[in-house]
Protein backbone atom coordinates (compact mmCIF):
# COMPACT_ATOMS: atom_id res chain seq x y z
CA UNK A 1 0.00 0.00 0.00
CA UNK A 2 1.25 3.48 -0.86
CA UNK A 3 0.46 6.46 1.38
CA UNK A 4 1.41 10.11 1.41
CA UNK A 5 3.23 10.72 4.70
CA UNK A 6 4.40 13.84 6.48
CA UNK A 7 8.16 14.24 7.00
CA UNK A 8 8.85 14.93 10.69
CA UNK A 9 12.67 15.06 10.51
CA UNK A 10 15.01 15.13 7.57
CA UNK A 11 18.77 15.50 7.97
CA UNK A 12 22.02 13.95 6.70
CA UNK A 13 21.68 10.93 8.99
CA UNK A 14 18.01 9.91 8.87
CA UNK A 15 14.51 10.77 7.74
CA UNK A 16 11.57 10.28 10.10
CA UNK A 17 8.05 10.11 8.71
CA UNK A 18 4.61 9.68 10.22
CA UNK A 19 2.92 6.56 8.81
CA UNK A 20 -0.53 5.71 10.25
CA UNK A 21 0.26 7.55 13.49
CA UNK A 22 3.60 5.78 13.97
CA UNK A 23 6.99 7.44 13.56
CA UNK A 24 9.13 5.50 11.09
CA UNK A 25 12.85 6.12 10.62
CA UNK A 26 14.24 5.69 7.10
CA UNK A 27 17.51 6.40 5.38
CA UNK A 28 17.95 10.08 4.41
CA UNK A 29 16.21 11.26 1.26
CA UNK A 30 18.58 14.24 0.64
CA UNK A 31 15.86 16.67 -0.44
CA UNK A 32 13.69 19.23 1.28
CA UNK A 33 10.03 18.27 1.22
CA UNK A 34 7.11 18.19 3.63
CA UNK A 35 5.46 15.05 2.26
CA UNK A 36 6.70 11.84 0.64
CA UNK A 37 4.96 8.82 -0.83
CA UNK A 38 5.80 5.66 1.14
CA UNK A 39 5.12 2.05 0.18
CA UNK A 40 4.61 -0.58 2.87
CA UNK A 41 5.12 -4.08 1.52
CA UNK A 42 5.87 -7.17 3.64
CA UNK A 43 6.80 -4.98 6.62
CA UNK A 44 9.33 -2.93 4.62
CA UNK A 45 8.90 0.82 4.17
CA UNK A 46 10.17 2.34 0.92
CA UNK A 47 9.96 5.88 -0.46
CA UNK A 48 8.54 5.92 -3.99
CA UNK A 49 8.03 8.64 -6.59
CA UNK A 50 4.81 10.01 -8.10
CA UNK A 51 5.02 7.69 -11.12
CA UNK A 52 5.15 4.53 -9.01
CA UNK A 53 2.40 1.98 -9.66
CA UNK A 54 1.86 -0.98 -7.38
CA UNK A 55 2.23 -4.39 -8.97
CA UNK A 56 -0.99 -6.32 -9.15
CA UNK A 57 -0.43 -10.04 -8.77
CA UNK A 58 -2.10 -12.09 -11.47
CA UNK A 59 -4.18 -15.00 -10.20
CA UNK A 60 -2.29 -18.25 -10.36
CA UNK A 61 -3.48 -20.73 -12.93
CA UNK A 62 -4.24 -24.20 -11.74
CA UNK A 63 -2.40 -26.91 -13.65
CA UNK A 64 -4.04 -29.80 -11.86
CA UNK A 65 -4.91 -32.80 -13.98
CA UNK A 66 -8.49 -33.88 -13.82
CA UNK A 67 -8.80 -37.47 -12.68
CA UNK A 68 -10.69 -39.55 -15.15
CA UNK A 69 -12.51 -42.84 -14.80
CA UNK A 70 -10.87 -44.29 -17.89
CA UNK A 71 -9.29 -47.68 -17.43
CA UNK A 72 -5.87 -48.38 -18.83
CA UNK A 73 -5.09 -51.38 -21.00
CA UNK A 74 -3.26 -53.03 -18.11
CA UNK A 75 -6.32 -52.71 -15.85
CA UNK A 76 -8.57 -54.20 -18.55
CA UNK A 77 -6.24 -57.19 -18.91
CA UNK A 78 -6.22 -57.77 -15.15
CA UNK A 79 -10.04 -57.64 -15.00
CA UNK A 80 -10.22 -60.08 -17.91
CA UNK A 81 -7.87 -62.52 -16.12
CA UNK A 82 -9.94 -62.34 -12.92
CA UNK A 83 -13.18 -63.02 -14.84
CA UNK A 84 -11.58 -65.94 -16.71
CA UNK A 85 -10.45 -67.48 -13.39
CA UNK A 86 -13.98 -67.20 -11.99
CA UNK A 87 -15.47 -68.85 -15.07
CA UNK A 88 -12.96 -71.76 -14.91
CA UNK A 89 -13.55 -72.35 -11.20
Amino acid sequence: MVKICRVLLNNDVATVIEFDGAEIQLSPIHRNTEYVRVQLKDGIYRIVDNNFKEEIAAPEKSNKKVESNKKTTNEKNQIKKILDKKENA
